[in-house]
């Protein structure tokens, strides 16, 4: 996690270093002047205003031999900088546009609350022989598979922060955004870990032993996202290229088992109270995508995004208490996520937002098996997740 995390904080950093507003700089007014000086002077006007380029890098006053009658917009190009009047220019409109990070910017900053429900599961599979050596039932071995599945639901508190560039001559989009959320487990913990066993033989058909218990739910996560909004349509669609990187940790406490054993492995039934897993799931996602921000006017816009990673890394520790055994497992693959977030504006500083969003994770790898006497097994482990999450949250840019 933590060279992921670096790395991550790295390219931020360096896409806002290029994004700050260079050391010195005139007002576009005094840019646009000078410009119609130099095409004065080409076309055989009077040199003695190509002293203004000296004099107009921050001009207190017009040329002396200047009797041209200016603007409000042109006279503010005479003011020192730090009194020139903000001027807000939208080039947007109509057609295509491709927008550089080396431009002017206005860089702001935005925190608030966020409140989040996550409906989803999470499994893992493996397969493996198991040995029948003792009970009595004509075989030794036969091959079977397990599979887990661990319920993530409930209701999440956390918080975002924010820092945004907007390019001077756009009143409208961001064009670059960062956004760090995070978000903690608060309550209401939903659903039953279910446990199924299956075995290769004639003599147990079918799922040969199920299993349920109740789960008390812990953890939370972070995702942290980078967009660039490199192109434009018009002055409603803006969108460019994303980089993520998602972390999470849940923890599952498991108890109040309740086992049913079918065919001949009847004698497995059993109810136990108190605890009987204790399972720990982590999973780091780095992936890259798209993201779109349209604007229906000046309150309302809604931002879409979809990303995908090749690098999902996934490792988990499941405690049975009961046998006892302790198994850890590594598996890496792939991961893909959609999200659409809506957002009002209800002044320049206050947002209000609700964000949909859709994750899927395949992962495959090994498991190691660690027995209370010491002794090791393996088995190979396939781990799902699949979440679907509803959040509110409230911001104020600055």
């Amino acid at each position: 996690m933590k060279r992921y995390f670096l790395l991550f904080v790295f390219l931020a950093f360096a896409l806002a270093s290029f994004a700050q507003e260079p050391g010195t700089k005139r007002n576009i007014y005094v840019s646009a002047y000078l410009d119609q000086v130099e095409q004065t002077v080409k076309s055989g006007g009077d040199a003695a205003d190509l002293s203004v380029r000296e004099s107009a890098k921050y001009p207190q006053t017009p040329p002396a031999n200047d009797k041209k009658p200016y603007t409000k917009e042109e006279e503010s190009a005479f003011l020192p900088p730090d009194k020139v009047p903000p001027v807000v220019m939208d080039n947007s409109s109509g057609g295509f546009h491709v927008h550089s990070i080396l431009g002017n910017v206005n860089s702001s900053f935005g925190f608030g609350p966020t409140a989040k429900t996550i409906q989803g599961y999470s499994t893992y599979r493996i397969e493996f022989i198991q040995d029948l050596t003792g009970l009595g039932l004509g075989v030794n071995s036969v091959p079977g598979a397990s599979e887990l599945r661990f319920p993530i639901s409930g209701y999440f508190g956390g918080g975002q922060i924010a820092w945004y560039a907007k390019l001077k001559d756009q009143a409208r989009h961001d064009l670059i955004r960062f956004t760090l959320d995070w978000y903690t487990h608060a309550s209401g913990s939903r659903g039953h870990m279910r446990d199924s066993d299956w075995f290769d033989s004639p003599l147990t058909p079918g799922r040969g032993i199920y299993s349920e218990s109740s789960v008390n739910l812990s953890g939370g996560g972070l995702d942290g996202r980078l967009v660039y909004n490199a192109l434009s349509f018009g002055d409603a669609v803006f969108t460019g290229p994303m980089l993520g990187l998602k972390y999470e940790k849940f923890q599952f406490k498991c108890s109040d088992l309740n086992q049913i054993g079918n065919g001949l492995l009847a004698f497995e039934t059993m109810t136990v109270a108190g605890s009987d897993i204790d399972y720990t799931l982590k999973t780091m996602i780095p992936y890259l995508g798209w993201s779109a921000d349209i604007f229906f006017d000046d309150q309302y816009n809604l931002q879409l995004a979809g990303g995908y990673s090749s690098l999902a890394d996934v490792r988990d520790i499941d405690n049975h208490l009961l046998i006892p055994k302790v198994m850890r497992a590594h598996c890496t693959g792939s991961a893909a996520l959609v999200d659409g977030k809506f957002t009002w504006d209800l002044d320049p500083h206050w947002q209000l937002s609700t964000t949909l969003q859709y994750l899927y994770i395949t992962t495959s790898g090994r498991q190691i098996q660690t027995y209370s006497d010491g002794s090791q097994a393996a088995a190979d482990d396939q781990i799902k997740s699949a979440q679907f999450a509803v959040d509110a949250g409230l911001t104020y840019r600055f």
